[in-house]
């Protein structure tokens, strides 16, 4: 099971880093910005409307999917936190207890670590790939 979730967990990072690689492949219009946001069936009448304010591209989506996970993440490694700090009050000097609750709380850290290592990286490729499209 643990090598389950590590594997997962790297395919996670993995993609979270290669994904918006992708997203710069994206066609613009003829005046040379995103595609429109809002398309309509000729004489339909339907009209389709961004749902997420503030996202038109497919690289802004990306971002707030990311940005999403990220305080999803961060509220569940704060759960996990006071979860550890619980079992380590409640271990009452057994040392197996202990050293499960303090295994809780490492792994809880490292991947709150690897949570921001990756947003950041994320950031970083992202700025690179518009600083040489400029």
């Amino acid at each position: 099971m643990k090598h389950f979730i590590g594997i997962l967990a790297l395919s996670i990072f993995v993609v979270s880093l290669t994904l918006p690689l992708a997203v710069y492949a994206q066609a613009l219009n003829p005046e040379g910005g995103p595609a429109q946001q809002q398309t309509s069936t000729p004489g339909k009448g339907f009209t389709f409307t961004n749902p997420l304010e503030g996202v038109d591209t497919l690289a802004e989506l990306f971002d707030a999917v990311a940005a999403w996970l990220t305080n999803i993440a961060v509220a569940v490694a704060i759960i996990m936190f006071v979860y550890g700090g619980v079992r380590f009050i409640l271990a009452r000097g057994r040392p197996a207890e202990i050293l499960a609750a303090r295994n809780i709380l490492k792994y809880t850290a490292i991947g709150l670590f690897i949570v921001f290592l990756a947003r950041g990286l994320v950031s970083l490729v992202t700025s690179i790939v518009k600083l040489g499209g400029q």
